[in-house]
């Protein structure tokens, strides 16, 4: 089900699986021929027949459906006390309704972001207990950096303002927490890498960071492309990033700028804002008033020109692929994948066919702006929102395996995958790890640029 399974503690004929950070999903099942259930399952069959609900206030919720609904579509039940809005009032679902326990009304506070709204007191409290815990050893107790191992500051104006949500720059720092930089000291704090916080834990410390710095009116930045002189940017970055940022954007006193996973998630317009604003109070300062604004531009391109490797012989501007280049290597054997639940390849299958030179096509799920930002080598760009006809006329109806990826690493790509499924399209799957993973291994990408090529 793609749910992770509760183990304890365990109650006979119930499984328990994890939804969220405080949500579960229980399924339960007859114990025996003749108990209540199996009764109820045998004269009705299988379906949803009622939902429960946890509200903060009982009173308040049968107060609104009293507005919306006749009187006798309600009712109240005991043990315990709760509401219930009756199936023919609620296509064929019996909805009820029960107060949530105190003690959990005060763990759900601690986890609540209204965008819009300040955190509440203790939402704050406990963000700020996760940063104290897992950040500040390197970033500082105030948010300050260069505590240790030259992390940055995290209390900069200009690097939190452009965190809205749902941006694609919000991702930028969402990512690099949750995935960390391979080969450098920032590790993954994400839970299903390994690490200690869940998905709501990382908003909820993003939104505490954002707040802590004073941003008022977040930036969004856009996500097109930056174009820019490369070879003006390699001279202008030897010049006055390399002491900082290093030679091969290794990083010396300053973030690493050549790591992959930092630049798979950082947008053009986001590095060309950094470069631009700088960081207030750290040793990054602005350059808005010292270089031109297409020298701006050439450093942006040139920094996106190594998402390739720091030692790329040159800046290769990768077009959108024709559809006659959909197949790659169209002469040569398909891979031989072994798939998860019928669907998900891991990414090192992948990459081993790519190594062979296999006959496949590779489809990136995500918005075009990830394909420009950061893609595996070949891929073509098919947005998941885009409708089918816009690409489907151009995949391969043989035994060629068709190969679907995104960030999420699943949602995006599921979409695209099922509707191949469903015109017919058997030989396809989806990486299971998604292109975050696939980068920081270090496995190889490219970017794109330029003019896109018109079918």
């Amino acid at each position: 089900m793609g749910l992770t399974e509760l183990k304890a503690p365990k109650a006979q004929g119930v499984v328990r699986f994890q939804v969220s950070a405080n949500q579960e999903l229980h399924l339960i099942v007859p114990q025996a021929s003749g108990d209540s259930l199996s009764k109820f399952l045998t004269a009705r069959g299988p379906g949803v027949y009622a939902m429960r609900f946890e509200v903060k206030k009982l009173k308040a919720t049968r107060a609104f459906f009293r507005k919306k609904l006749p009187a006798k579509a309600l009712r109240m039940g005991k043990t315990p006390e709760r509401l219930i809005v009756l199936k023919e009032y609620a296509h064929g679902v019996q909805l009820e309704f029960v107060e949530e326990p105190k003690a959990q009304a005060l763990l759900a506070q601690r986890y609540e972001i209204v965008e819009g709204q300040k955190l509440n007191k203790v939402a704050k409290k406990h963000a700020e207990g996760l940063y104290l815990k897992y950040c500040a050893l390197c970033h500082g107790k105030n948010r300050e950096g260069y505590a240790a191992d030259n992390a940055p500051s995290l209390k900069s104006h200009s690097l939190m303002a452009v965190t809205k949500i749902p941006a694609a720059n919000y991702n930028f720092l969402r990512y690099t927490i949750a995935y960390g930089r391979q080969g450098t000291a920032m590790a993954a704090y994400g839970k299903d890498q390994g690490g200690p916080l869940e998905a709501l834990e990382i908003d909820l410390l993003i939104t505490w960071l954002r707040e802590k710095s004073g941003v008022k009116n977040p930036i969004e930045l856009s996500t097109d492309p930056v174009l820019g002189d490369v070879a003006l940017g390699k001279k202008l970055y030897d010049q006055t990033c390399a002491a900082c940022h290093g030679v091969k954007g290794e990083g010396v006193s300053a973030p690493a700028l050549g790591n992959p996973m930092f630049l798979a998630t950082a947008s053009d317009a986001f590095l060309r804002h950094a470069i631009a604003e700088g960081r207030d109070s750290t040793p990054m300062r602005a350059f808005n008033n010292k270089l031109k604004k297409e020298e701006i531009d050439a450093l942006t391109a040139y920094i996106r020109s190594r998402a390739s490797g720091w030692n790329a012989p040159g800046a290769v501007v990768i077009k959108e692929p024709l559809p006659k280049d959909y197949i790659l290597n169209p002469k040569n054997k398909a891979p031989k994948f072994t798939l998860r639940e019928g669907k998900y390849v891991p990414a090192e299958q992948v990459l081993q066919a790519l190594q062979d030179k296999s006959r496949m096509v590779i489809l990136d799920a995500r918005s075009k702006a990830g394909w420009h930002q950061s893609h595996i080598p070949g891929a073509v760009p098919v947005p998941y929102y885009e409708e089918p006809d816009s690409f489907i006329k151009d995949m391969p109806k043989d035994k060629t395996w068709i190969v679907v990826y995104c960030a999420c690493p699943h949602a995006a790509s599921e979409k695209v995958v099922s509707t191949l499924r469903r015109l017919g399209y058997k030989n396809t799957a989806i990486i299971d790890e998604g292109i975050l993973v696939w980068t920081n291994r270090g496995y190889p990408v490219q970017y794109g640029q330029g003019d896109v090529a018109k079918k």
